[in-house]
């Protein structure tokens, strides 16, 4: 959570063949509808170097964290933000220990993509490390399931929230931390997204061929009638 909006959110693209991190103007192809004049000094795109495990298969869009608040834009950001959550694989919301993500803002956003997205929903406690102790966490995350409770349809994701935080080498971990849990999430959902694409690509083969095999012996028929005229 935080009341930080600019940019509203940060696109990262990844590529093969890069040896610096690059920022680019303009909205990648499959979120061209984001090509809105109101939007464009909202938006930054980074391309990552990273060719560690599945990264290179991964486009990460990070929103803001939301925060109760009557801002004023020059585009609806609740219809932006569920049409992001729309065409995600995975949507990911974290809550923040030192901020106010668990808040009527966010969670009217989420209530609105649980009816379509609801399966690809998966809630975290972020930043675990900036608790004193693992009791204060579990208070924490008790505080947002009880704020999640009080909507419906919500209270189902409330018992699976995870808190993680990103681990400092220089210093000694002793929270509890589930990050490993949350790339597994990602890990499995890059697997069935791949499966999913090269299952399309055999039908459409298969398609192509059909249609290559009918072309073919339409012409060969037509030949042959040509012959006998």
């Amino acid at each position: 959570g935080g009341a930080h909006w600019e940019p509203i959110w940060k696109v990262s693209a990844n590529i093969m063949a890069s040896e610096h991190q690059n920022c680019l103007e303009g909205v990648i192809p499959n979120l061209k509808r984001l090509s809105l004049p109101a939007m464009s000094h909202y938006i930054t795109a980074e391309i990552s170097i990273s060719k560690e495990k599945k990264f290179q298969l991964l486009t990460l869009i990070d929103t803001p964290g939301l925060v109760d608040g009557e801002g004023v834009y020059p585009f609806d950001l609740n219809e932006v933000l569920i049409w992001l959550g729309e065409q995600a694989d995975l949507i990911l919301i974290f809550f923040d220990p030192v901020g106010k993500a668990n808040c009527k803002r966010l969670l009217d956003i989420v209530l609105k993509l649980k009816d379509t997205r609801g399966d690809n929903l998966h809630f975290y406690l972020s930043n675990a490390n900036l608790l004193t102790n693992s009791n204060e966490s579990k208070n924490v995350i008790l505080n947002i399931i009880q704020e999640m409770n009080l909507y419906p349809g919500l209270g189902g994701y409330a018992s699976n929230i995870q808190a993680f935080y990103i681990p400092n080498p220089k210093k000694s971990n002793r929270y509890v931390n589930q990050i490993d849990k949350l790339c597994a999430t990602i890990d499995e959902k890059v697997d069935q997204t791949v499966e999913n694409a090269l299952k399309q690509l055999e039908k459409d083969c298969d398609q192509i061929i059909e249609l290559i095999t009918k072309q073919f012996k339409q012409s060969k028929q037509n030949s042959i009638s040509n012959l006998k005229i």
